[in-house]
């Protein structure tokens, strides 16, 4: 098993950054495999719609040379992807959207390749969390958002948690907040059934 962690907070140490620790130390302590990609890192440009990348099959195919390449065959090698971020304005953080724009590429749906494929079928999605406003109000928009990502992507949508900032980083250290997690990290290592 693989899991890719792609983290979408500009902070090392902020609230998101914090609140996943528990999953880093389970996945350690499985020995699993894992990637911790730090987008704030990484130089990922935009998707520009050239749909380039509708003209290949087999691989993302995409025409812009930056470091979404390390990110895709990152995603490509897992077997679950975990989205952590920081929601910033009901949505979550640039380089994110940056990466959920050009994951385009890896749904087939026009041009010469073949119709209605997805080099993602059959992997994991998992969506963690962190917002100001109460999880219901700041979490719902992107979640809508990953739900219908994962539809298009042909994968498996484990789930999301979502945690609220109310006095900082300390929010995320609380005995609480580590079984939630530590229970979301049994999901996505396939230990449990079910999420929610």
């Amino acid at each position: 098993m693989k899991v890719s962690i792609l983290m979408g907070s500009p902070k090392k140490e902020g609230n998101t950054a914090t609140l996943i620790k528990p999953l880093l130390e389970k996945l350690k302590n499985e020995n699993i495999k894992f990637d911790y990609i730090t987008l704030y890192d990484k130089k990922i440009k935009g998707c520009i719609g050239c749909y380039n990348c509708q003209k290949v099959n087999n691989i993302p195919g995409c025409s812009i040379d930056d470091d979404m390449k390390d990110i895709y065959n990152s995603m490509l090698s897992a077997d679950v992807v975990v989205f952590a971020t920081p929601i910033y304005t009901w949505f979550c953080t640039a380089p994110m959207k940056a990466v959920l724009d050009r994951s385009f590429a890896f749904g087939k749906h026009y041009d010469k390749a073949s119709y209605n494929q997805s080099l993602l079928e059959g992997k994991k999605y998992a969506v963690i969390g962190t917002c100001g406003d109460e999880v219901a109000i700041g979490m719902e928009s992107f979640e809508t958002a990953m739900k219908n990502l994962s539809k298009y992507a042909k994968t498996e949508y484990i789930g999301s948690i979502g945690i609220r900032d109310i006095n900082g980083v300390e929010d995320f250290k609380t005995k609480e907040v580590v079984e939630i997690i530590e229970e979301f990290s049994n999901q996505i290592m396939n230990k449990k059934k079910t999420w929610r």
